[in-house]
């Protein structure tokens, strides 16, 4: 180290990180210690911090050395945090993090240090954020430290995305949840959950049948604007689509499902906003055997709002658009957005997509608080068709 606070800094951060429950952390000084120990460490533990300084717009060679023998040695499956240190504009963790850039399966941390020569108040509450998302694991253990109210342990809880599709005597309908699991074997009994302000509710509630349609990984995003964001109760959902017909009279869709079911429902529960039929199943066939992928399904399931499916509103966000299916939608937003001549939209928006993948640009934008409601009428008058 150049500066002494970066060996101050990763001293706090070890500190910290045993005081949350880290059972074992190990500190080695690059430019003292036995290099081959500290690579053997390297692959020994699960989460590795890498605190080093910038040095002639590169990093200290003694840590450019010890990466190199990381990336030489096909290090992966691990957690990389960074700690950097420069006089005036550190480039450390940017290269340290392109120098591993290409092993596999490595998750860099959220949080990164970043002092200037000295430390501060910052960059000591940037070690504590650090500390608590290396050890997040370990606080969620204890009792004394679990935050026991977090909800996002719900996203957790495997989905997959159908179309359900009914036919309340006029014309065939249909809305896009993700509400539907095999409750029983014998008899097969398969529960579908339903808002109570879509249409198909309604339609279901009335006729007892329904036909449940497993999307599969190449439905596009026009799946989901067809049946997720317009409401039956005012437009046909099938006008441009010709759909077969199950034994029970229903629609399934001839593209984008790898299966189909035909349910007839046996009860129904009232859960207050939503109502859940429990079925018995008439019919059932496998079109093809390709399924949507888990990680699509977590993506599109924490993108689409519970109240998508037919109960069309002009609320729903432009970041749930955005996160629902990034493949369809950015590349041609981020085009408008960043050829539009509204000088004022590009500047602002360069501060933030500068740099970043093309799929995540207008994500960041779109959490961006000051930026958030300005991209989205932005985006809404120069793409009127989202």
């Amino acid at each position: 180290s150049v500066y002494g606070h970066t060996k101050k800094a990763v001293e706090l951060l070890a500190d910290k990180l045993k005081e949350k429950g880290c059972a074992k952390v190990v500190v080695n000084d690059l430019a003292r210690c036995d290099m081959a120990e500290a690579v053997e460490d390297a692959f020994r533990y699960g989460r590795i911090v890498l605190a080093t300084t910038t040095y002639n717009a590169d990093i200290f060679p003694f840590m450019r050395e010890f990466i190199e023998h990381l990336t030489e040695r096909n290090f992966q499956n691990r957690t990389v945090a960074f700690i950097e240190n420069g006089s005036w504009a550190p480039l450390a963790a940017k290269v340290m993090k392109g120098m591993l850039e290409n092993c596999k399966n490595i998750t860099f941390a959220d949080t990164a240090v970043k002092i200037k020569s000295a430390m501060n108040d910052e960059n000591r509450e940037q070690i504590e954020k650090l500390a608590n998302e290396l050890c997040r694991d370990y606080l969620a253990e204890s009792d004394e430290t679990a935050d026991k109210n977090d909800l996002t342990a719900l996203f957790n809880i495997g989905y997959g995305l159908y179309v359900v599709t009914s036919n309340d005597g006029k014309k065939d309908n249909g809305l896009i949840v993700n509400t539907v699991t095999q409750v029983t074997d014998t008899p097969n009994r398969i529960a579908v959950t339903i808002n109570k302000s879509n249409y198909s509710h309604d339609v279901i509630k009335q006729t007892g049948i329904m036909n449940v349609n497993c999307l599969s990984v190449d439905a596009p995003f026009s799946v989901f604007e067809t049946f997720g964001f317009q409401s039956g109760r005012t437009a046909d959902k099938f006008a441009e689509i010709a759909p077969l017909h199950s034994d029970n009279g229903l629609a399934f869709l001839p593209r984008y499902i790898n299966s189909f079911m035909s349910l007839k429902v046996e009860q129904y529960i009232d859960l207050d906003t939503h109502g859940m039929f429990i079925c018995s199943v008439t019919e059932a066939r496998v079109l093809t055997r390709t399924m949507l992928s888990q990680n699509r399904k977590q993506r599109v399931k924490k993108a689409l709002c519970a109240r998508f499916a037919d109960g069309f509103t002009r609320a729903t966000s432009f970041r749930t658009i955005l996160s629902a299916l990034f493949a369809s939608t950015a590349p041609q937003i981020l085009k408008k957005l960043r050829t539009n001549p509204l000088k004022t939209l590009n500047l602002r928006c360069n501060a933030i997509f500068k740099k970043q993948p093309l799929d995540m640009r207008l994500f960041f934008a779109a959490k961006n608080r000051h930026l958030f409601n300005y991209v989205i009428r932005k985006a809404r008058f120069l793409c009127p068709g989202l």
